[in-house]
């Protein structure tokens, strides 16, 4: 059984639940969206096929014990992502996944209750484009896992309003379950110090969010997360 793999690397966790953890990157090749604003474009078609107990070995090699699964879009390869994943734990490892939440399988959900942590990544104009059938496969997610699930939005301070209609019109009965956290966007930024304009802009509209979705009788967990590893590391391409 094979997994085909862009790169595996290790970097400091820079976003969600686990932000600031060192952990071995294992980024898997290929994507169902293909968004236009997406930061990996090169993990859609590059990459090799690794035989399981290949990868294994390699794994192994790294002092770190905390794997991360990411992509593109790993669910898509999920059947020999599920072995993959039983052998890491029988081994001890750590193990989260973050997905962009439109592939929702059986062989996709039997992956995510293995799993210690899931960032489900929705999409949101003008980033991507989620339509009836995207939703449908996140909220069946939600529905069956928000108890280990968390949900990640790159934003940038233009699309707060859109991410505002998102929470209160297609999630309103995950917000008090699941926690959000929301990233100012990197990829339209030239430089560090225009990816730090737009996360300042991008945190004092946050507030107001938070503020307006408390007036309306919601009770949920915002975590604002500028992306770490794009800060420390703006003039590296990859493995990061």
């Amino acid at each position: 059984m094979k997994l085909k793999i862009c790169e595996i690397f290790e970097s400091i966790q820079g976003e969600g639940p686990r932000v600031g953890e060192p952990s071995l990157f294992v980024r898997l090749s290929g994507c169902n969206l293909k968004c236009p604003h997406c930061d990996t474009k090169y993990s859609w078609k590059e990459g090799k096929y690794y035989h399981l107990d290949e990868l294994i070995e390699i794994i192994n090699q790294s002092s770190l014990r905390s794997v991360v699964i990411t992509g593109g879009e790993p669910l898509i390869q999920s059947i020999a992502l599920k072995e993959l994943c039983l052998k890491l734990l029988k081994l001890g490892f750590s193990i989260s996944i973050e997905t962009n939440g439109t592939v929702a399988t059986r062989e996709a959900f039997d992956i995510i209750k293995l799993i210690e942590t899931v960032v489900v990544s929705p999409k949101i104009e003008p980033f991507g484009h989620y339509g009836k059938n995207e939703w449908n496969s996140v909220i069946k997610i939600l529905e069956k896992f928000a108890n280990k699930v968390c949900l990640k939005f790159a934003v940038d301070a233009n699309n707060v309003c859109k991410l505002e209609d998102i929470l209160c019109l297609r999630l309103a009965g995950f917000l008090d379950r699941v926690p959000i956290y929301i990233q100012p966007d990197s990829a339209g930024c030239k430089s560090l110090e225009e990816y730090l304009r737009v996360a300042r802009l991008l945190w004092s509209r946050v507030v107001d969010l938070s503020r307006r979705l408390t007036l309306k009788g919601y009770s949920c967990a915002i975590r604002f997360v500028p992306q770490q590893h794009r800060i420390l590391f703006w003039d590296v391409e990859r493995g990061i």
